[in-house]
């Protein structure tokens, strides 16, 4: 007999599968396959990783097909504070969102470091 505890294994497995198949093909976006990330310097001189908007989409679409195989959805939202894109994983049926990638905490923690580091290094040009 199936226990609850025993769903709620399978149920949180089956989000992390999700959750790792979507890192894993935005990692590869972002190895540049086939030469896609554009290395250029800004104005530290630092590189900047810019991912080709196409091998994007493409991305998103691959994690969005995983995610209706286990019944879910992928909703993506810029945060441009936290210079990130945060996933919801939201249950197809029911549209409750089951888990955010990163969490909200992450979110608010990169935000407030941005903003100090923007206050410590904010030089005029």
């Amino acid at each position: 007999m199936v226990q609850q505890a025993d769903l709620a294994r399978l149920g949180t497995a089956r989000d992390e599968a999700v959750a790792n198949t979507f890192r894993g093909n935005v990692a590869e976006a972002e190895r540049g396959r086939a030469g896609n990330v554009v290395q250029s310097p800004d104005k530290t001189g630092s590189p900047e990783r810019k991912i080709d908007e196409r091998a994007l989409r493409e991305t998103l679409a691959q994690a969005e097909k995983v995610a209706q195989a286990f019944n879910r959805q992928l909703r993506f939202e810029v945060k441009t504070e936290a210079d990130l894109i945060q996933v919801q994983v939201v249950n197809a049926s029911d549209g409750k969102v089951i888990r955010k990638i990163p969490p909200d905490e992450v979110v608010r923690m990169v935000e407030r470091v941005n903003e100090l580091l923007g206050a410590l290094f904010d030089v005029e040009a």
